[in-house]
């Protein structure tokens, strides 16, 4: 059947609806062989300028941590001056309290001590009130990583998105004064990826709804599937060690090798943006990703998806692993060329924008000649839904990120003022 882009959408009525969707299992290597960095080497020349940062165990659980913490030079020009014997110390305590520095304090005071001319207790000395906050600094925790996401923001032009191995902070967009994912510097990286749910779920839940593997459980998963991509060692912004590399494949979440996927920034333009489907290595739909209606794309309809399936044919229906999965693609009106943005599981966790899942997995793929290229009409509700800000169910109130970003004193007493508040209102 040729699917025609001005059909309407099959919606299913209530009593057709099945209590569960009927997806086929979802495995843990299908998320995995989705992350960026097990497929940017194979499709390297389709992707915009992309750089690949490993991060170390530290620093993916300084992303764990409750609070905002940022480098206490935002624009990481320089940082402040402190003894030798201080930059060490701070650099290597990743979990040392002002309190423990009141220890060293006390020492100070025991006789002899004030004669040793660079000890411990003397450089502690050095530290206020203010500067005591730098224990939490993350570019003296992990002044490497800091310094090679600096270099490799100023190697891509000096402004790049940022992700992870899956998702991109795009719900914390609004907190970046720029309120995209624009990043000029290290600091406001970190900013992302703290206020970012999306990112939580990356640390936190990669793999729900998945089952275990076929035949042996999580132990398949130390050893990569056949056909699984492993990153490149040889690029020198995606060095990591041949033990990282043998854990792609971890039984849980706190044992997956994390990256930060740096992307040299530019202005995408909304209406080159489509997600298509893939079901038993056949593309069988293909939708606009933005949910606003452009007069202009009916007449490319033809020419979109020809492009789409050639670049499908010629670069990912041999080469990647799963058989189902969904692709984002970006084709700006100056060149006639495909650009691969990302790779998504052929799961309920992907949304299907357009399209229902229910419609997506009932098509029966021989039915498909030309696979349907999705638009918004001019009088479709979806053509209406700018209206709502995007991801604003993840927002906060500006007072609570203040207070966050304050720390445990700020929270607690923005706590304190909301019971105020309450009781206030409760009272009247």
């Amino acid at each position: 059947m040729d699917l025609n882009s001005s059909s309407s959408p099959v919606t299913p009525t209530a009593e057709h609806l099945p209590s569960r969707l009927p997806f086929p299992p979802l495995y843990k290597r299908h998320i995995l062989n989705c992350a960026l960095p097990s497929w940017y080497q194979k499709y390297r020349p389709h992707l915009p300028k992309t750089r690949i940062i490993p991060l170390q165990p530290g620093f993916v659980e300084y992303l764990r941590e409750d609070g905002i913490f940022l480098p206490s030079n935002p624009n990481d020009r320089y940082l402040p001056s402190l003894p030798p014997t201080m930059w060490r110390r701070l650099a290597n305590h990743t979990t040392t309290t002002s309190a423990a520095w009141s220890d060293s304090d006390d020492d100070s005071s025991s006789e002899g001590g004030d004669l040793h001319e660079s000890s411990e207790a003397e450089d502690a000395e050095h530290i206020s009130a203010q500067q005591s906050s730098l224990i939490h600094d993350p570019s003296l925790r992990f002044p490497e990583i800091h310094s090679l996401i600096t270099t490799t923001i100023s190697l891509l032009g000096g402004k790049v998105f940022p992700k992870l191995n899956w998702s991109a902070p795009k719900d914390a967009a609004w907190i970046n004064p720029t309120k995209s994912l624009e990043c000029c510097s290290a600091s406001d990286i970190y900013l992302l990826l703290k206020s970012s749910d999306f990112i939580t779920h990356d640390l936190e839940h990669p793999f729900d709804d998945c089952v275990d593997e076929e035949g042996g459980g999580d132990a398949d998963l130390h050893h990569p599937p056949t056909g699984t991509i492993l990153p490149s060692l040889h690029d020198p912004l995606l060095s990591t060690s041949s033990e990282t590399t043998a854990q792609l494949l971890p039984k849980t979440p706190k044992t997956i090798p994390y990256f930060l996927v740096l992307r040299k920034f530019f202005t995408m333009n909304p209406s080159a943006e489509f997600r298509v489907f893939v079901k038993s290595r056949k593309m069988i739909a293909i939708t606009q990703r933005d949910k606003n209606h452009y007069e202009f794309l009916a007449p490319m309809v033809g020419e979109l998806v020809t492009l789409i399936q050639g670049f499908y044919r010629k670069v990912l229906r041999e080469t990647f692993p799963d058989s189902d999965f969904t692709f984002d693609v970006y084709i700006p009106r100056t060149e006639s060329r495909v650009w691969l943005i990302d790779i998504n599981p052929w799961a309920q966790r992907t949304d299907p924008i357009l399209f229902s899942w229910l419609e997506l997995l009932e098509l029966n793929v021989d039915d498909v000649e030309t696979p349907e290229l999705r638009l918004v009409k001019k009088d479709d509700p979806e053509a209406y839904k700018f209206n709502t800000p995007q991801y604003s169910a993840h927002k906060l109130p500006k007072e609570v990120v203040d207070a966050g970003m304050g720390g445990a004193q700020s929270i607690q007493e923005f706590a304190q003022q909301w019971r105020e508040i309450v009781n206030n209102m409760e009272d009247a």
